[in-house]
């Protein structure tokens, strides 16, 4: 597939445009990789656009919103729409760069906005591709992709102001790459919420059992055990 992207060295032009006249002339930073078949740009953009117009909504009552939820809400419709695309472009930093500037600036900017009122190297891994649970429009699609990939896309949304739960216990490490463990911890949290220490050590145990078992190999019923006891074992020790 060809595809486009942006360079690195690209990106704080670009970005200082967007933020100081609120648009940028990205096309000639634009770079095309691979063959044959073209980016079909028109679900990315039609996404893009419906987004914009449910920022203005929330704009009018941001108080009522949990940003969390929205992108999940969102995270599942980018993996609607990017989820059949080729390994190549999926793993290109330079591509979820160009989803940034071209397309979902605006969003990455409201997600993140207290970031983007320091100096660019605070937000610099919110646009650049080159870290998954950073970069907002890649750590979104991972998220709706893991929620799928459990058997049940509302996953994405299941679990109220869930910032640390996927980014830190789940996208940033190995439990991202076990959908049916990432979702057993999913559906724990939402059903029997835990505060974060106990979630955190929950996710500590989970990490160290990667590095003995294939935990992505587990049939949903065990993940769930697994989890749950996990929970429990925690609990047990903490009395």
């Amino acid at each position: 597939m060809r595809y486009p992207t942006i360079e690195t060295a690209q990106l704080m032009r670009l970005v200082q445009g967007l933020i100081s006249a609120g648009e940028c002339d990205y096309t000639m930073a634009v770079r095309w990789q691979g063959r044959g078949e073209e980016f079909p740009e028109d679900g990315v953009a039609q996404l893009a656009e419906e987004v914009r117009r449910e920022l203005d909504r929330i704009r009018q009552e941001p108080t009522r919103v949990d940003p969390d939820r929205v992108e999940g809400e969102v995270a599942g419709r980018l993996y609607e729409a990017l989820g059949r695309l080729p390994i190549e472009v999926l793993d290109d930093p330079g591509f979820w760069r160009y989803l940034s500037i071209a397309h979902f600036f605006e969003y990455v900017r409201w997600r993140e906005s207290g970031a983007f009122e320091k100096d660019y190297t605070k937000f610099r891994d919110y646009i650049d591709g080159k870290k998954p649970a950073e970069c907002v429009v890649l750590r979104g699609f991972l998220r709706g992709r893991i929620a799928a990939e459990a058997g049940d896309a509302s996953l994405a949304t299941a679990v109220p102001k869930a910032t640390d739960l996927w980014r830190s216990h789940i996208v940033r490490v190995r439990t991202g790459f076990s959908p049916e463990i990432a979702g057993s911890l999913i559906r724990e949290q939402a059903n029997r919420r835990m505060v974060t220490d106990e979630l955190r050590e929950v996710a500590k145990r989970l990490k160290r059992m990667h590095s003995n078992l294939v935990l992505s190999l587990y049939p949903p019923d065990e993940a769930r055990v697994l989890v749950s006891s996990l929970r429990d074992d925690q609990n047990s020790d903490d009395g």
